[in-house]
C-alpha cells in the first residue's frame, strides 16, 4: 500500500482506535511559547500557516484557534482525516492535505 515504511507505522497508529475525537486544538508547549512571544497573550491574528507532518493536527487546529488559515499535510491518510474531522467539528480554518514528505 506504502511505499514509505514511515507511513505504514504512522498509519497503522492512527487507526489503531486508541485517539478520540475530535482533537483538541491545543498546541505543543513549544508552538504556544512562539506563539506569545510573537503576538502577546490573548490576540488573535490572521494570515496563512503550515502544519508540516501534522499527524492527527493538534497544533493545526491550534493555530486555526487564533485566526490562522492553515494548510495541514501528513503522509499518514488516517491521521489527515481526524485532522479534518475535528476542523469541521470545530468549524476551524484548515485545509488538509495528505502527501508522502519524503
Amino acid at each position: 500500500m506504502f511505499a514509505n515504511p514511515d507511513l505504514v507505522r504512522w498509519e497503522n497508529k492512527y487507526r489503531s482506535g486508541t485517539n478520540p475525537l475530535p482533537v483538541e486544538p491545543k498546541g505543543e508547549a513549544e508552538l504556544v511559547a512562539w506563539f506569545f512571544r510573537q503576538q502577546g497573550p490573548g490576540k488573535k491574528t490572521s494570515g496563512l500557516a503550515m502544519d508540516v507532518a501534522c499527524g492527527r493536527g493538534a497544533n493545526a487546529l491550534y493555530l486555526a484557534s487564533l485566526g490562522y488559515k492553515v494548510v495541514a499535510v501528513d503522509g499518514a491518510l488516517a491521521g489527515v482525516k481526524s485532522c479534518q474531522w475535528s476542523a469541521s467539528h470545530y468549524a476551524l480554518a484548515v485545509h488538509p492535505v495528505v502527501m508522502d514528505l519524503q
